[in-house]
């Protein structure tokens, strides 16, 4: 559209048909393109007995400019329209905007194709918009005849994937939606902009799910097509939505008589569509909803019984069973329904499905089923397990637990299932309680299996946790697990033998824990062992641990694996791109994070990696939403040593001039024990904070230095030494405003216009401290090679890592990565040694 605008402006006469679906945003997105240019804004409406030739023209001509508009009683009004848009686009550029060309009435039309084929060296642009599926009658042989014309160009407008739809969510709520809110309003508008917008109005930004029903405006703009039909073709369509999938003829033939014509109506009234498999089904789902809202209790039931007869003598196919068990559920035949549940719920390969399944066997199950409640929690677990819901097997998890016999050895594995469950989920850093539980448990078994995981997995949190009792335990894991044998236990023993390596040796045996993953297929062992491999990786620049992170995920993928492991490899990559100042990678790797279900741990580092990267662009209100997202996700946040909450806290305080907040954040980060991930930055930028005050308010410095040299005194083993802490307040105490720049955002030094070039928004990042010139400097005179590449390295610096005078963070700093060197140890108090954290 951009294109066409510029072409148009340049005196070549341009055109562009918009197509999409009602509710795509064909009219939002003219209307944001064009609203800088003159607009002749001709809005065409379905009118049935109101017949006025060139009315819409007629509409918005008369206003649109001054002077003499054209004489409508004209002989030739066709040629009138033409010449006054020449005396228009004499004088500047004219846009001529035909919104829903599809009700346009036959002058019109006429006038229209007139002027596509007229003069091509006027400053003339023609947009016109189009309703699909609407394009029957006489519109169609007169689209056919201006698709010919040369200066006429198209653009189809599709519905919004699940990423593009949460984004709009959060536009219209002001924060990112739950993962639960986007899953209801995906699945129920399908990607259609204007539904999405009629779901989500008058809801609360902490909305975890839609309400019950739906809003009448809603119901009115689906239903209104329905409303068009015959009343034969209403009552197909309502057996098509009782159906609840696309429906062969054949079924429909059962149902109804004379199928065929009430179907034709259906499709070419724009409420019915052919799928690709030639089964019938809406044009948007959602009516399916509204139809089934308006019948009777009675009329539900009856319809639903007829398709359960219709249906059981063939039901031998995974969707067939699954839609009897649905028809005799809702028909009020619970024991069928039951029966059909249990045999759909086997047969089907769906993640979610056979969950919707199971979960309605388990509400409908009879007393003196043969299948217990016990069996039923087990196959839930299992489901969820596959589908990568951690949140669903959570639950089913801890509903099952009470069920089972607190010694037996399934209970032993249900608690170190639960353990994993927590962590990620973020109800807590591990259960501790529950993985000595197990071990208790299956210490009675030594040379079990279960036995061997038990220890394998505690030894792995030990590690992770730097417990003293760690080593001892990976000892004895490892032992176990090749006594056991499997090649499974065999990973698992790798895997601890890598972590609990600090020498050369650790990243070949986490190559080998991989390879060995990597052929057994198991997503969870191979996401371990990458962890291992990022921890243990050489120092050999971000390019070495994204690598290890995108081969996981692609192997990943291959393997079928659920999202969520994807997700969180997509995270972690973001999280490594991100210091490295590759924002434009790491901003690819986040949009694939969050696509489709991302899993909590996925969702909140992908938000936390997010926000740190809207607030280093200037993006305030973008980088507080993303916080608050993975905030909601995750009920423990400080205290997670795996994600760097409270360093991105102290961020977005010292980004919004909050240098109070930011130093309550550093002691509060500074005081948990090991300290959690990327803890160890907060006290640099609580430096930031002290020495942006003092830039800012143009005061003396001496009392933040004595602030300054209170936080060092109380956590002296954190990373920096006070010198370069100093030199933050130090180097502001002669900053004056720059009589040329007048603010960052229109300072003229390279260095500044290289950082604007990284996409950096100066006009936001008040806190970032990204010019550091003198006014000297910011002058005329010519600047030395040296001060131009000074300059530079500190722009970009603070810009990319906000980090003066601290080590390179370009090596692994994974989630496995040793970001917690020797000289990043802390204490809460001078003297206390603190178990500095080595990832997760």
């Amino acid at each position: 559209m951009s294109a066409v605008l510029r072409e148009a402006a340049a005196g070549r006469a341009s055109a562009l048909l918009v197509t999409g679906e009602a509710g795509a945003g064909k009219t939002a997105l003219v209307r944001s393109v064009c609203s800088q240019h003159d607009m002749i804004w001709a809005t065409c409406l379905p009118l049935s007995t109101l017949v006025v030739p060139l009315l819409p023209l007629r509409s918005a001509t008369a206003p649109a400019f001054p002077g003499r508009p054209p004489d409508w009683d004209a002989t030739y009004p066709v040629l009138e329209v033409d010449a006054w848009l020449d005396r228009a686009a004499s004088e500047r550029l004219v846009v001529l905007v035909i919104d829903d060309v599809q009700w346009a009435d036959q002058s019109s039309l006429d006038v229209l194709m007139y002027v596509l084929a007229g003069r091509a060296d006027r400053r003339l642009a023609v947009i016109m918009t189009l309703r699909e599926g609407e394009d029957a009658g006489r519109l169609r042989p007169w689209l056919a005849d201006v698709r010919r014309f040369p200066r006429l160009a198209s653009l189809t407008m599709s519905r919004l994937d699940r990423v593009a739809t949460g984004e709009q969510i959060g536009d219209l709520l002001g924060r990112p939606p739950h993962q639960g809110l986007l899953d209801d309003v995906y699945t129920r508008s399908a990607g259609n902009p204007y539904l999405t917008s009629l779901l989500v109005n008058g809801l609360s930004p902490d909305a975890t799910n839609l309400p019950a029903g739906l809003p009448g405006a809603l119901r009115d703009a689906l239903s209104r097509a329905w409303h068009g039909l015959s009343p034969a073709a209403r009552e197909a369509a309502v057996v098509i939505a009782v159906g609840g999938r696309p429906q062969r003829v054949t079924a429909l033939a059962a149902l109804l008589n004379d199928v065929l014509p009430l179907l034709r109506e259906g499709v070419d009234g724009g409420v019915l569509r052919v799928e690709p498999d030639g089964r019938y089904w809406f044009a948007h789902p959602l009516l399916a909803e509204v139809l089934i809202g308006e019948l009777l209790p009675e009329e539900r039931r009856a319809w639903h019984s007829a398709y359960a007869s219709a249906l059981d003598d063939h039901a031998a196919d995974p969707s067939r069973a699954a839609s009897l068990a649905r028809h005799y559920e809702q028909a009020g035949l619970h024991a069928a329904a039951y029966t059909w549940a249990l045999r759909a719920a086997t047969l089907t390969t769906s993640g979610p499905e056979s969950l919707r399944l199971l979960r309605t066997a388990l509400a409908l199950r009879p007393p003196d089923a043969a299948k217990s409640q016990a069996d039923l929690l087990v196959r839930i677990c299992q489901a969820a397990a596959r589908d990568g819901r951690d949140t669903e097997e959570l639950e089913a998890t801890l509903e099952l637990l009470p069920l089972l016999d607190p010694e037996s050895l399934g209970h032993a594995m249900l608690l170190l299932r639960l353990s994993e469950l927590k962590l990620a989920t973020g109800r807590s850093f591990y259960d501790f309680d529950a993985l000595q539980a197990a071990l208790r448990v299956t210490a009675r078994h030594p040379a079990s299996r279960e036995h061997a995981l038990a220890l394998a997995t505690t030894a792995i949190t030990f590690l992770y946790g730097q417990d003293p009792e760690g080593e001892r335990v990976a000892t004895a894991a490892i032992e176990a697990a090749l006594a056991e044998g499997s090649a499974e236990l065999r990973v698992y023993a790798l895997i601890v033998d890598a972590m609990r390596r600090t020498d050369a040796t650790a990243f070949a045996i986490a190559e080998q824990a991989y390879a060995g993953a990597a052929g057994l297929r198991l997503p969870h062992l191979m996401t371990e062992a990458t962890f291992a491999c990022s921890r243990s990786a050489p120092l050999a620049g971000s390019d070495k641990v994204v690598s290890l992170y995108d081969r996981c995920r692609d192997d990943l993928q291959a393997a079928g694996a659920a999202h969520n492991h994807v997700s969180l490899m997509c995270a972690w990559a973001a999280y490594v791109l991100l210091p490295a100042g590759r924002w434009d990678e790491c901003t690819d790797r986040l949009r694939t994070a969050l696509g489709s279900r991302p899993g909590p741990m996925g969702d909140v580092l992908a938000r936390l990696v997010g926000a740190e990267l809207a607030c280093l662009r200037g993006r305030q209100a973008e980088a507080e939403a993303h916080l608050a997202r993975a905030e909601e996700v995750f009920a423990e946040t400080s205290g997670y040593m795996f994600f760097p909450f409270d360093k991105v806290r102290t961020r977005l305080a010292v980004a919004a001039g909050d240098k109070d907040r930011a130093l309550v954040l550093v002691r509060h980060a500074l005081g948990h024990d090991p300290i959690d991930l990327d803890s160890q930055w907060t006290l640099p930028l609580a430096a930031r904070a002290i020495a942006d005050q003092v830039r800012d308010c143009h005061v003396d410095p001496a009392p933040a230095l004595r602030e300054l040299e209170d936080l060092l005194h109380e956590f002296p083993r954190v990373p920096g030494s006070a010198e370069s802490f100093e030199r933050e307040v130090v180097d502001t105490r002669d900053h004056r405003a720059c009589p040329k720049c007048q603010g960052l955002a229109r300072c003229g030094c390279r260095a500044c216009s290289r950082v604007r070039g990284n996409g950096v928004d100066l006009t936001g990042e008040r806190s970032a401290g990204l010019c550091r010139d003198r006014a000297d400097k910011c002058g005329d005179r010519r600047r030395t090679g040296a001060e131009r590449e000074d300059d530079q390295r500190a722009h970009l610096q603070h810009a990319a890592q906000d980090r003066r005078g601290q080590p390179d963070r370009t090596g692994p700093v994974g989630p496995l990565a040793v970001t917690a060197p020797e000289s990043a140890t802390s204490s809460a108090s001078p003297g206390r040694p603190r178990r500095p954290w080595r990832g997760p």
